[in-house]
């Protein structure tokens, strides 16, 4: 989870998908509580190396690296003007997205 203040979810997003070593595929539109988003999955790209490209989210509480032979889903959400990034496994993926679906966001 992070939160982009100052970039709209396009900007986020290419930043995003234009890294280095980043492997993009599914990217779409997307409506969550009434916001519009974009989701995406990401992994390494071939012959990348985790411990050299950039972290997806890098905050000074929590950093998500992507990992070898495992794909991140990510949404990136425009709230009121902000762009929230959310990301998870593989693994939580399905439902994750099925509770972001339901979301109301505050204003």
């Amino acid at each position: 989870f992070a939160i982009h203040p100052d970039q709209s979810v396009d900007d986020v997003v290419a930043d995003v998908t234009e890294r280095e070593g980043y492997a993009v595929e599914n990217l779409a539109p997307a409506t969550l509580g009434g916001a519009s988003a974009q989701t995406f999955d990401l992994s390494l790209a071939p012959g990348a190396n985790a411990n050299d490209v950039e972290p997806l989210i890098t905050d000074p509480d929590q950093t998500w690296q992507l990992q070898e032979g495992r794909i991140t889903r990510v949404w990136a959400v425009d709230v009121d003007g902000q762009t929230v990034l959310i990301a998870t496994g593989e693994g939580l993926a399905d439902a994750v997205g099925e509770s972001l679906e339901t979301i109301q966001w505050g204003s």
